[in-house]
């Protein structure tokens, strides 16, 4: 709908953070160029495997800047970066990203959606590298024009100004905590308390056991 595409690369086999600075990491990990990566947290990738995906922004209905602010956990962080790829460039093909870029990004990204001013968007707006790419494709009623997202933090940076420029708001569940969108495009009610139908029946369960104690 938008003429934003994303073209990607994802980790299969997982994704592990790495801790650089504890004493159980092996020598021949320890053995790299950079001497930055000697230390500290790193999301690394546990085989060189790759694979290439392709997203079109068609809505706002399951956006990845959710899914990745919706990753409060190690765990789930690196199932979101084996699954999308990272916000940014790979350091190299082991070490991916540093920890505490993700958090910042994750940071940054929620200050994007709540930002109702054009310059305090614009300031916090910092994706990597070139931001699009224009291609003609071959569409289903002939060529269309789009724009290719340079990297996932430009994708999800665009997700973050279409949900704002389309009048979409940014909840939190009353049952999970988990951030959701409401309003257009994102087939949501603007009044919606629970971010999908599984946490709205889970919360009227703990309702009506409570009144039955009661």
């Amino acid at each position: 709908m938008f003429g934003v595409q994303l073209k990607w690369s994802r980790y299969p086999d997982g994704v592990e953070v790495v801790d650089l600075g504890g004493p159980s990491i092996p020598l021949d990990a320890m053995e790299i160029e950079n001497p930055l990566k000697t230390k500290g947290k790193w999301f690394c990738a546990k085989t060189a495997t790759r694979e290439v995906y392709q997203l079109t922004l068609a809505d706002l209905e399951d956006t990845l800047l959710i899914k990745f602010i919706n990753a409060r956990t190690d765990n789930q962080r690196c199932s979101f970066i084996a699954r999308y790829g990272i916000p940014g460039f790979r350091e190299d093909d082991h070490f991916l990203i540093q920890y505490g870029r993700v958090i910042g990004f994750q940071s940054r990204l929620l200050e994007l959606l709540e930002s109702t001013d054009i310059d305090a968007f614009n300031n916090n707006w910092h994706p990597t590298g070139n931001t699009y790419k224009a291609y003609l494709v071959r569409g289903e009623r002939g060529p269309e024009f789009v724009f290719r997202a340079a990297g996932l933090d430009n994708y999800m940076c665009t997700e973050a100004a279409f949900s704002i420029t389309n009048g979409a708001e940014l909840f939190r569940c009353n049952h999970c905590d988990d951030a959701f969108l409401t309003g257009p495009l994102t087939w949501r009610r603007s009044h919606a308390k629970y971010c999908s139908d599984r946490c709205r029946v889970a919360a009227m369960r703990l309702r009506n056991k409570s009144q039955e104690k009661a």
